[in-house]
């Protein structure tokens, strides 16, 4: 009987390699392989130019959106390259007194380090890194060929990390009182039920359907009803009723419910953030593993 409560290991592990294989080929095809990018990284690789003198490179341009053959693009008195690089920004014109105090508070930060804007995506970390290697390739005279592209990319988003939490709670966030095994059983398998109700498409099928069938919205929204259900049930896993003996058990159970949950929250960022995604899949399996072993773990103690 408790089977039909378990999730499909054959369904996930069937679909989480083309997953993975598809993102990283809207990673490489998003940003490289549009003719307005291959411009850009061909300026950035073959040539230092500054058309409007203002100390940004035209690709840094294109990147902040500015125009560059005018060094002040919002006219508002302050240089494209003061305001890039004191985080100000390029393109309003408006408030010239508060962005003024802005950039003074910001001049020590003149030297930007893209590794730690708070703002940016993975995504947007590893482009820009992968434009600064590719930088140093060409200062140093070598070709970046496609094979070495690969490999330099597959190492930089190696690098990088998201934040899924699996110790996000703790007994002092667990429901724990004096009720037994028998009355816990009841108020678990009640929940597991409506949820089962719910009649969810699992969200990494959602998301296959989503880049192989013409990117079609209806699927991302669909993911976001799934995620506010799950977080719904995962508050309501939390408020019920725990023997202590259980508590341990239960609430390994409930963080790797969580991560699971906290995974699936990048499965919508997909355009957005394509590289989170990528890493999240990576690390999938294990949480799932952890997941399963844990609610067969509980199972076994309440059978």
């Amino acid at each position: 009987m408790w089977k039909e409560y378990l999730p499909s290991k054959k369904v996930v592990a069937i679909l989480i390699i083309p997953i993975v294989t598809i993102i990283l080929y809207f990673v490489f095809n998003n940003f490289f392989n549009t003719s307005k990018n291959n411009d850009l990284f061909s300026d950035i690789i073959n040539k230092k130019i500054d058309t409007d003198g203002d100390g940004l490179e035209d690709w840094e341009e294109e990147l902040a959106g500015t125009d560059k053959t005018k060094k002040d693009t919002d006219g508002d008195g302050f240089s494209d390259a003061l305001e890039v690089k004191t985080g100000s920004d390029p393109l309003d014109p408006l408030n010239k007194a508060k962005k003024k105090i802005d950039l003074v508070k910001n001049i020590d930060h003149l030297n930007y380090d893209y590794r730690f804007d708070p703002n940016l995506t993975n995504t947007d970390r590893v482009t820009y890194r992968f434009l600064e290697e590719g930088v140093k390739l060409k200062n140093s005279n070598m070709s970046l060929n496609k094979g070495n592209r690969d490999q330099l990319v597959d190492s930089i988003i190696g690098e990088s990390q998201v934040d899924i939490d699996l110790t996000k709670f703790s007994k002092k966030d667990l429901n724990i009182k004096d009720v037994n095994r028998k009355e816990f059983k009841q108020d678990l398998m009640g929940k597991w039920q409506l949820l089962k109700d719910e009649k969810l498409i699992e969200e990494v099928i959602l998301l296959n359907k989503y880049l192989n069938e013409g990117k079609d919205p209806k699927y991302l929204v669909q993911i976001e009803k799934n995620l506010k259900i799950h977080k719904k049930y995962l508050d309501e896993l939390k408020n019920i009723e725990v023997p202590d003996s259980l508590a341990d058990i239960y609430l390994k159970y409930l963080n790797s419910y969580n991560a699971e949950i906290e995974v699936m929250n990048y499965y919508s960022k997909v355009d957005k953030d394509p590289v989170s995604l990528v890493i999240a899949l990576g690390v999938y399996k294990e949480i799932d593993s952890i997941f399963y072993s844990s609610l067969l773990n509980l199972i076994s103690k309440i059978k």
